[in-house]
């Protein structure tokens, strides 16, 4: 294929007839031309050039300087890591300090800084202080895993190559060049001209990562004597008088159109089939004696507990367990996201990539968000509901229908990010909602910088904020039997907030915490502090005269004195989240139990973070996310809270065999049921762990999760797919584990 570039010069981009073959989606539909690719040198002060294409909207960001395009998204190229020549594979993360959306400042712990300043499609990188031992600055941007349904790259001008649906190796490609060039399977893409550096497209679907990587290093050595570079962004369209002309990349089903599956719908009396046979299906499937609860029957008399007419924490049998309101053991066998939401997906912007979108009107209009076709908005899984029963959607109909599959695969309850229906608790199908305490959840709260989904416990009226949110969301509820317990929290990165804190400034109430702790702890002595946080140029920026200079400065946790102190105010910081939760939590909801914050692994390996926590909760949650249990870890966190049960609270394994993939990938759905089945009976037996939420009900969408924009979240996690038919090879694997999990509690 030959395109054209800005001045005029022509250059042929090979494309192998194999990828054309294995690709129809990929370029094959498209003839590209005006792409603008400007081969030049590398790019320094004082050379301009020019383009013909579309201009993305840019801006930084605390991670890096987010690029959108009108129908691909958003993509991110993080700050540049600092990688010293020798011993430091990791290299140092830089503390950004934003000063508006196209200007932005980065401090190394080594002294060094760099502006960064965006003017229309161009990046600027200015550099000061960068010490003789740098080897030099790594760039990395992720793609998401759609690219491997028909996506390509180019590193310089050589041939064309496919992303991998499945992943094979970590390193895909690797070149000296100066552009980098990514096309999405609908034909849109970018370009990125670079200084001439070692490029690289590696999968991190290897490391369990669902991302495809683009790596750039630039060598200060090539570039000993320069103080600045830049980087060029190109938006890459398909003309509109192309022939063939632009195509769809999901069908009207939601399911990805390059590609065939034997489970794929391809019409809508296939839909209808399905419904008609679902009852005679789930019929034949035999049960499990369980009480109304699903917990064990005669248990209640045969360990001698008692009913409270709630959920509870007991022992039986010489192990943790949950009892049910009736009395009876209960190892929870939940299921996440027990309700449609998940499933909806941004199509605005990019209404070409789809076959077909839901009318604006009629039977259809409540797949659209709210039923509102304005919000841009929809669920295909809701669209194939409706399609299938013949009737409006109806979420107490949805909810009833996966509740009888549910218990039928031997699941027992609803997990994380569940709606809890009228007719989910009148059949005792119970839940686990979360508690109000994201500051999208109870305006008021501030938002804590450096770790999303959370705020700041020393925000001024923070304890009236949060009472009134318990009072509006949480007693109403606390007389209800269909709730198990409430979350404190999902997944907040509290070792990161050690690191963000000594960077912010004094509009932070976190900030002002620790500078006093700093104060009294240092006796008011700013040299002794100075000395102990390597502060020792007295007089600089860096050497601050007083305390009350620390309040607006970028301090680096980079010495032992320095870590010790930060922990400390980590102390004071958790101590004063988990103890107002725990207080108003009890005033609030006093027949419920409050079920942990759902932590990361890496978040639940801090010991102190661990015994603070389980001081304020009954049960300690993690969202234990593993190819290999580790029996050893587990113990850890339960000693930890001081013997306080575990609810293993997030996991699943993914299979790209109807293109989504994800997370955790495994070959195929067979081999997700015996993961499945490996994950439950290692863990189960464990005398401390009283149940499990997979995540999630049904598959996220192709074109990704709704709230996390265009290139969301897009994984194999469902039960079911998006025209909801069940993953019967997974599920039957399941059922064989669900169906005595309390012959492996008590064995």
């Amino acid at each position: 294929m030959t395109t054209s570039g800005a001045a005029g010069v022509a250059w042929s981009l090979p494309m192998p007839r194999s990828f054309l073959t294995r690709q129809p989606l990929a370029l094959m539909r498209f003839i590209f031309a005006g792409f603008a690719l400007v081969l030049l040198a590398p790019v320094f002060w004082g050379n301009e050039s020019t383009t013909t294409s579309t201009l993305p909207r840019m801006r930084v960001t605390p991670k890096g300087v987010e690029t959108s395009f009108e129908v691909i998204g958003e993509f991110v190229i993080g700050h540049p890591v600092l990688v010293p020549r020798r011993n430091n594979h990791n290299g140092l993360a830089p503390i950004p300090e934003l000063e508006s959306a196209t200007r932005a400042k980065l401090r190394y712990a080594n002294g060094a800084c760099m502006d960064i300043e965006i003017s229309g499609s161009r990046i600027r990188y200015a550099m000061e202080n960068f010490v003789e031992d740098s080897g030099g600055l790594r760039f990395t941007l992720l793609l998401p895993p759609r690219f491997g349904v028909g996506g390509a790259y180019y590193i310089g001008d050589g041939t064309s190559r496919p992303f991998p649906l499945i992943k094979e190796q970590q390193i895909l490609a690797q070149k000296n060049a100066s552009i980098i060039t990514f096309l999405d399977p609908s034909g849109e893409g970018f370009s990125i001209l670079t200084p001439e550096g070692f490029h690289e497209i590696q999968d991190y679907r290897v490391f369990d990562q669902p991302a495809l990587a683009w790596i750039y290093n630039y060598q200060f050595g090539k570039y000993s004597k320069r103080t600045g570079f830049v980087f060029d962004i190109t938006s890459l369209s398909p003309l509109p008088d192309a022939t063939p002309p632009p195509r769809f990349i999901i069908d009207r089903f939601g399911q990805y159109a390059v590609l065939d599956f034997p489970e794929k719908i391809t019409d809508e009396r296939q839909l209808r089939e399905d419904a008609d046979r679902e009852a005679t299906d789930l019929a034949a499937i035999a049960s499990t004696p369980r009480d109304s609860w699903g917990g064990l029957p005669g248990s209640r008399e045969s360990y001698n507990l008692r009913a409270t007419g709630f959920f509870r924490a007991g022992h039986a049998g010489g192990r943790h367990v949950l009892v049910t309101p009736e009395g009876n053991v209960f190892y929870q066998l939940g299921v996440c996201c027990v309700m449609p939401d998940e499933g909806m997906t941004v199509v605005r912007g990019r209404e070409c990539i789809f076959e077909w979108l839901p009318p604006a009107k009629g039977g259809f209009k409540a797949a659209w968000q709210n039923g509102d076709p304005s919000t841009g908005i929809v669920s295909f899984h809701v669209a194939n509901i409706i399609r299938k029963y013949g009737s409006p959607y109806d979420d107490e109909a949805w909810s009833g229908r996966a509740v009888k599959r549910l218990r039928a695969w031997g699941f027992n309850s609803a997990g994380a990010w569940s709606r809890l229906t009228k007719t989910m608790k009148a059949v005792h199908f119970a839940g686990t909602p979360q508690l109000p305490l994201e500051p999208w959840m109870a305006p008021g709260l501030r938002p804590m910088q450096g770790a999303e989904r959370t705020y700041d416990p020393f925000q001024a009226g923070v304890e009236e904020v949060i009472d009134q949110a318990f009072a509006a969301q949480v007693a109403p509820h606390a007389d209800d039997p269909a709730i198990i317990g409430w979350f404190i929290e999902n997944e907040v990165l509290y070792e990161n907030i050690s690191k963000a804190v000594p960077s912010q400034r004094s509009d932070s109430p976190s900030k002002l915490r620790l500078v006093q702790l700093l104060r009294e702890k240092y006796e008011g002595d700013i040299t002794r502090f100075n000395v102990a946080w390597g502060l020792t140029c007295t007089g600089s920026p860096e050497s601050p005269a007083d305390f009350d200079a620390l309040k607006d400065i970028t301090l680096f946790v980079a010495t032992p004195d320095a870590a010790a102190d930060m922990r400390d105010f980590m102390r004071l910081f958790l101590e004063a989240h988990y103890a107002r939760v725990e207080r108003l939590f009890r005033k609030h909801a006093p027949n419920h139990l409050l079920l942990g914050s759902r932590w990361q692994p890496g978040t639940a390996s801090d010991e102190q973070l661990v015994r603070i926590a389980a001081r304020h909760a009954d049960i300690v949650s993690v969202n234990y996310y593993t190819r290999t249990i580790a029996p050893d870890f587990l113990h850890y966190v339960h000693e930890w809270s001081d013997g306080k049960p575990l609810l293993l609270s997030e996991w699943h394994y993914t299979a790209t065999d109807q293109g989504l993939g994800g997370h955790m990938e495994v070959p195929n759905q067979k081999e997700r049921g015996l993961a499945y089945r490996n994950y439950v009976e290692n863990t189960a037996v464990l005398p401390f762990v009283v149940g499990h939420q997979w995540f999630a009900y049904a598959d996220q969408p192709a074109t990704g999760r709704w709230f996390e924009g265009l290139n969301g979240e897009a994984a194999n996690t469902g039960l079911v797919n998006v025209a909801d038919r069940p993953y019967l090879e997974f599920i039957m694997e399941c059922k064989k584990t669900n169906n005595t999990i309390y012959d492996l509690m008590f064995r």
